[in-house]
């Protein structure tokens, strides 16, 4: 029986995972402009991670391309920024141009007008308008509804 070691096989998934990572970026650079959505959480290890998703339109449909976890070691505006670039500079897109949205949370952080996430990417993406995630703000109102709502 073939026994296949645990090195090989990660091996195997990161080789998959950049592919994968290598079309999304090419349907996003056919599709031309695209947003993209960002939030942090803590992982079951207590890690901070930053989840980032790349929304696109491409042959009459809407596409959100899940493009990875990032570790943070802080989550400063400048960290945040500074990793979702990084990782946009990594799938080789242009931000700086066809970045046309931002999606986060209303968090000051993330949504600052002078110092947030969203004025810092928009510093270096000008068509970059920043929007609270809709998913964001459905949360928070059913979170107020189930508050307000008496029990007997």
């Amino acid at each position: 029986m073939l026994s296949i070691c645990n090195h090989i096989q990660d091996e195997i998934l990161a080789i998959m995972a950049k592919l994968v990572l290598r079309d999304i970026s090419n349907e996003v650079k056919e599709a031309g402009e695209f947003a993209i959505l960002a939030d942090e959480s803590k992982d079951c290890r207590k890690i901070e991670q930053l989840s980032i998703v790349l929304r696109y339109f491409l042959h009459g449909t809407a596409y959100e391309s899940f493009v990875g976890f990032v570790p943070m070691a802080g989550l400063s505006a400048d960290d945040v920024s500074s990793q979702i670039l990084c990782q946009l500079e990594s799938l080789q897109l242009d931000y700086k141009t066809m970045l046309v949205g931002q999606g986060y949370d209303g968090a000051s952080v993330m949504s600052g007008k002078h110092k947030g996430v969203a004025k810092v990417i928009k510093d270096k993406a000008t068509f970059a308008l920043y929007v609270h995630c809709h998913a964001h703000r459905l949360n928070l109102a059913l979170v107020d509804t189930v508050k307000s709502v008496q029990l007997y």
